[in-house]
């Protein structure tokens, strides 16, 4: 259920984007959302020092809804300002290295998990 409601907020924010895309994860715009460029127990430490939720995008390379999450809804001022400013932002392969690790560890049966 805490999911699907995941989900259908960033389905929301998505209705709103500005259709900007970006090649990978960060961006060089002023906007969306900022991706944190370490490794998870860094991101851990980091969020432990700023008092704040880990958000963790696990993609794979084939997934379209990936695709246009990262084109569409990370991109988007609103949800960039609201997950800055409350969430140590993360996003792996979740085929690869970290990401596959924490993604067995996941109880999805799915690549992409929010």
């Amino acid at each position: 259920m805490k999911s699907i409601m995941v989900i259908m907020t960033f389905l929301f924010f998505a209705g709103y984007s500005n259709n900007t895309t970006i090649s990978g994860y960060t961006s060089d715009t002023n906007y969306g959302l900022v991706f944190f460029d370490g490794n998870w127990n860094d991101a851990l430490e980091k969020a432990k020092d700023e008092s704040k939720l880990i958000f963790l995008e696990l993609h794979a390379s084939w997934c379209n809804v990936c695709k246009r999450l990262k084109e569409n809804t990370f991109t988007d001022r609103e949800a960039g300002d609201l997950y800055n400013a409350n969430f140590i932002n993360m996003a792996l392969d979740g085929e690869k290295g970290e990401g596959k690790v924490i993604s067995s560890k996941t109880s999805t049966d799915n690549q992409c998990t929010l």
